[in-house]
């Protein structure tokens, strides 16, 4: 199995580089969009989600984060992101 350095994790990554990596293990991919959930199946799996006593717990928790100013979150800048992950790896 081939690991990637930090360096190379923290680098923009694109779908044809992923492809060409596993290509390069000898992999086949064969990629393909998903079509859209319909209306139903999001509801059904809105259900499901926030039914889950684990989401529930996870989303109470960022809720009180929140409010005592106390949450890391992705702002979409992509040097924030990298300072953030080394954060959490070095946690």
């Amino acid at each position: 199995m081939e690991f990637i350095t930090r360096e190379q994790f923290n680098q923009k990554v694109t779908v044809s580089d992923l492809v060409e990596a596993l290509e390069s293990l000898g992999y086949s991919v064969m990629l393909e969009k998903r079509p859209a959930l319909t209306p139903e199946q999001r509801k059904y799996a809105t259900k499901k989600i926030f039914s889950e006593p684990d989401i529930l717990r996870q989303l109470e928790e960022a809720e009180k984060h929140l409010k005592e100013g106390n949450m890391d979150y992705f702002s979409g800048d992509e040097e924030q992101f990298s300072k953030l992950v080394d954060e959490v790896n070095d946690r």
